[in-house]
């Protein structure tokens, strides 16, 4: 029940906890269909209020639960003891019955929704005269919305959509496909899947934005050990020199923030993400075999011994102690007994 101080709520509460008067309430005012659904025997006096905060200095709510043909669910009465009537009430109600439905779902560990039917019960100076459909809240718009609104909400399942027909697309099919692969593929084979449709953004005005905005997207989330130079020999092969650069620039950026092919988290899954990923771009190829050396004897030989190699990689080409333990996560001291 709600905690307002509004006399008007206090007298209403105070009527309505006697389930015979809160009975005879709904009896007189069900609609006739309803009645014979709804069990009025076991109705239970729910002690929580659901009226969004704003509301509560101006709408009581008392919620019954029962069971409508068997099935579980609610009578909710919102008391209006504000002195005029609220036009939009009747969306603030289905705000309203959501927030019953997400209580009963987490009291019940169940999804399913349960019967939610609302009443509102007013006193207020003036006769209610707004409607409590929702759809007259559309104005001119009603008879469109009623086509249109409330309905099955539109489902578009990637799963259930060919490659075959995504490419019939340009912009559409270019996200469907990346969006549908991205996990499914491997980087070089996502790679030449989508090759076709980066060909032809390239000669498109906002190319370069979405190809751009797919590079990133490709190498936050691909988490198979990927070589940084294969891939830039498959975009370089098909794509051009203005597209190659970009990716580049990319990459460069990812690896500076530390978030490319996630190098760190790599180490730490067993170096599976691809800890040559992880390294500044700065480095010269010789020192980029290094890694993956390295890499792949971390995978046999466990995280830490992979760190070492890698360690070891890095000090041949002079590099400070203090950058080669803040790239491997070594403590300094280590990596001086490495040195």
């Amino acid at each position: 029940m709600s905690k307002n101080n509004s006399p008007h709520n206090d007298l209403f509460t105070i009527i309505m906890q006697d389930k015979l008067a809160a009975k005879e309430l709904l009896v007189n005012n069900l609609p006739k269909q309803m009645r014979s659904m709804v069990n009025l025997e076991n109705l239970q006096l729910q002690p929580d209020t659901y009226v969004d905060e704003a509301l509560r200095t101006r709408v009581t709510d008392l919620v019954f639960s029962t069971t409508f043909n068997d099935k579980p669910g609610y009578i909710a009465i919102l008391v209006e003891h504000q002195s005029k009537p609220e036009k939009l009430m009747p969306h603030r109600i289905y705000k309203y019955i959501s927030s019953i439905m997400d209580a009963h779902m987490k009291e019940t560990g169940k999804e399913e929704l349960p019967i939610v039917y609302p009443m509102i019960y007013y006193a207020g100076n003036k006769p209610w005269n707004y409607s409590t459909d929702i759809f007259s809240l559309f104005n001119e718009n009603e008879d469109l919305a009623r086509e249109i609104m409330y309905q099955p909400v539109k489902l578009i399942d990637l799963n259930k959509i060919s490659d075959e027909e995504l490419r019939k697309h340009l912009y559409s099919g270019f996200l469907g496909y990346a969006l549908k692969n991205i996990r499914k593929k491997k980087t070089q084979d996502l790679l030449a899947g989508i090759m076709d449709w980066l060909k032809k953004l390239e000669q498109q005005q906002n190319g370069d934005m979405l190809i751009s905005a797919f590079f990133t997207y490709m190498v936050h989330v691909k988490e198979e050990h990927a070589n940084i130079n294969k891939l830039k020999q498959i975009i370089a092969d098909g794509l051009s020199e203005r597209t190659t650069r970009e990716f580049m620039t990319i990459a460069d950026r990812l690896i500076a923030d530390g978030k490319e092919l996630g190098w760190q988290e790599g180490m730490e899954r067993g170096i599976e993400r691809g800890m040559e990923r992880g390294i500044e771009r700065g480095m010269e190829r010789g020192i980029e075999r290094g890694i993956e050396q390295g890499i792949e004897q971390g995978i046999g030989k466990g995280i830490h011994e992979g760190k070492q190699q890698v360690a070891k990689n890095l000090l041949r080409e002079n590099y400070p102690l203090e950058k080669v333990a803040a790239i491997t996560g070594l403590p300094l001291q280590e990596v001086k007994e490495i040195s």
